[in-house]
C-alpha cells in the first residue's frame, strides 16, 4: 500500500470526520521526529493562535490502513503540548515519539475526547549527532 502525502497529520486529516464513538475506540497510530514548531493564526478563529509541529511524521488510519505522511502535525493534548514544551526547553534537540491516538464518548460538545498510548514517550534526542559522528575529526589550525 502507498502511503500518502498530506499537507499536515491531524486524526481529521487521517480518519476523516467522527462521529462519537459507543466505546474506546482506537483511530490512528502516529509516529515522528519534531524539529521544532510554528506559531500560526488559526483560520477558524481569528485573533487566535495554533501551534504546529514540524519534522517527519508519518499516520496509519486503524480502520482502513490507509498511511500518511507530512512535514507537519497537530497532535491530541496532552501529548502535543509536551512536545512543544520539550522542543522549547532545548530547540537544539528533536523529539521523537511513537503512539495510538484512540477516542472515546465523552461529555463535551462533541461527544467524544481523544485518549493516547505512547509506544515510545515523547522524548528528547540528538537528531544529527550520528551524522557529526561520522564526519572527518579535523585538527584546528593556528595561524602563523
Amino acid at each position: 500500500m502507498e502511503i500518502i502525502e498530506k499537507r499536515k497529520i491531524t486524526v481529521h486529516d487521517v480518519c476523516g470526520r467522527l462521529s462519537p464513538p459507543e466505546k474506546s475506540t482506537e483511530l490512528m497510530d502516529i509516529f515522528g521526529m519534531v524539529s521544532g514548531y510554528r506559531i500560526e493564526e488559526d483560520r477558524f478563529n481569528p485573533g487566535s493562535s495554533n501551534t504546529a509541529l514540524k519534522g517527519e511524521f508519518y499516520a496509519t488510519d486503524v480502520a482502513t490502513g490507509e498511511s500518511y505522511f507530512s512535514g507537519k502535525a497537530y497532535l491530541p493534548e496532552p501529548l502535543h503540548g509536551n512536545i512543544v514544551a520539550l522542543i522549547m526547553k532545548d530547540p537544539t534537540k528533536g523529539v521523537e515519539f511513537a503512539a495510538t491516538v484512540s477516542y472515546r464518548p465523552a461529555k463535551t460538545h462533541s461527544g467524544y475526547e481523544y485518549t493516547v498510548k505512547q509506544h515510545v514517550k515523547a522524548a528528547p534526542c540528538d537528531t544529527m549527532s550520528h551524522l557529526k559522528a561520522a564526519l572527518p575529526k579535523r585538527k584546528k589550525e593556528t595561524s602563523a
